[in-house]
């Protein structure tokens, strides 16, 4: 299992989001809200590095964007607090007979669970976002918004391919930008492909999403 699941801790690549990650917490997150015992109310459990499990619920979205933004907690390769069991040294992956969704784990009866959910539960108001929560839903709403009107891919999802792509391949600014542009023109009208490492990066970090800059020579050549 953890091999099928390694995604789970490759969240960066050469310092960008990880297309890997992306598309796994996508499948993660429609296995969690398929089962209604992951459910506390309208909520589910967040396995983000910084809940850990103990920082109260959240709706879907929000749980989507600590994992997008922080990673997972770490050793959650059986999804243990949403609706997976692991018995016997093996996965369901493996055979599905080792995964029981009758023996939920539930925290409802746990009377410490519940105050240390209650004093570290959700605080703020999405009709009235901080400045990180209001990172978090640009995140999310940039996941959900397509490259043109009828595509599947995600213009987060295209953007983080293309970075990954020039980080493997020491593509340079220049090859870059020219493969962008050569990419946008032959797209659809009102389609919103960046045509330019700069813009591409500069959309990342608006996101909070990470990057790393490194030192190059003027013309653009890469550093080996």
């Amino acid at each position: 299992m953890n091999n099928d699941r390694a995604w789970m801790y490759q969240r960066k690549v050469k310092g960008y989001l990880n297309l890997a990650f992306v598309k796994g917490l996508e499948n993660f997150m429609q296995h969690v809200i398929s089962l209604p015992s992951s459910f506390n109310g309208t909520n589910i459990q967040c396995s983000c590095s910084k809940c850990r499990h103990i920082g109260g619920f959240w709706d879907a979205k929000t749980v989507k964007l600590h994992l997008l933004k922080n990673g997972f907690v770490s050793d959650y390769y059986v999804w243990s607090r949403h609706g997976e069991s692991y018995i016997g040294g093996q996965s369901g992956e493996q055979s599905s007979a080792y995964y029981s969704n009758t023996q939920d784990r539930t925290y409802e009866d746990n009377p410490m669970y519940n105050m240390v959910m209650d004093a570290t539960g959700p605080s703020f108001d999405p009709e009235m976002p901080n400045a990180e929560t209001k990172k978090l839903y640009d995140i999310l709403k940039s996941s959900e918004r397509k490259l043109y009107e009828g595509c599947e891919t995600s213009q987060l999802s295209a953007m983080a391919q293309m970075l990954s792509l020039k980080a493997d391949h020491h593509l340079s600014e220049a090859c870059y930008d020219q493969t962008s542009r050569f990419i946008k023109g032959i797209l659809p009208q009102d389609n919103t492909f960046f045509d330019s490492f700069s813009g591409a990066k500069k959309y990342m970090e608006d996101l909070g999403l990470p990057s790393e800059q490194i030192d190059c020579c003027v013309n653009g050549c890469m550093i080996y």
